[in-house]
């Protein structure tokens, strides 16, 4: 395949979606953005990413939060704010923005803005593990294994990882093992089961578990 020719239709479809952008569509506005930041088309450009993106996001579409948000969290593209990443970020996992909620969840874990709290971390981590993130799993499976800001739960925190594992995450494998050998066969059995209940069921009721069973 000639990299040439494909390099010429990407900057010949950068070059209609900017005409759309331009003309004030919020879908190519996001899609600009997207471009910029990866060098789609164009050169790479993170403040000019970071503008569509504000501009996309101005017109309320959820993902041009979620990137918006990155880029005020990562001070990239714009100067770095805790504050607006956090606004940002919480507008678009409130819709089920999977990456936003897994950002968000970081602020939390990492006090970035705000304080520390690993039960609000963990709530929004915990949609994202649901719908097969395994960074997501894999980090709900630290919290409840370490016991920060909730009670420890080992079977649970196995669970997780062994999701996580699954998922292609290796690099969970190790605290998979870890936790792996501080339960007994009983609890391991029980580990498994979960893992083959989560396997087979939809969400229910669980993203409450966090916040209201396993506060300290």
């Amino acid at each position: 395949m000639d990299g040439a020719g494909c390099e010429k239709n990407q900057e010949e479809a950068f070059s209609w979606l900017k005409k759309a952008a331009e003309q004030g569509y919020a879908a190519a506005e996001f899609s600009l953005g997207l471009c910029y930041e990866k060098g789609t088309g164009t050169a790479t450009d993170s403040k000019l990413a970071a503008t569509w993106y504000a501009k996309a996001a101005a017109q309320e579409l959820p993902q041009a939060w979620a990137a918006l948000g990155s880029c005020y969290l990562h001070g990239t593209g714009i100067g770095q704010d805790f504050l607006e990443a956090r606004r940002l970020l919480r507008q678009a996992a409130q819709t089920g923005h999977l990456g936003a909620q897994v950002d968000l969840a970081m602020i939390y874990l990492e006090g970035k803005g705000v304080a520390k709290d690993y039960v609000e971390a963990g709530e929004w981590l915990l949609p994202a593990a649901h719908s097969g993130q395994p960074a997501a799993q894999a980090t709900l499976g630290e919290i409840l294994q370490s016991g920060f800001g909730v009670r420890p739960d080992l079977v649970e925190s196995w669970k997780w990882f062994a999701l996580a594992v699954s998922g292609g995450l290796e690099a969970a494998n190790e605290l998979l093992g870890q936790v792996g050998g501080r339960l007994s066969p009983e609890e391991l059995q029980e580990a498994q089961r979960r893992v083959t209940e989560f396997q087979t069921q939809p969400m229910s009721d669980t993203h409450k578990f966090i916040g209201a069973e396993m506060r300290r």
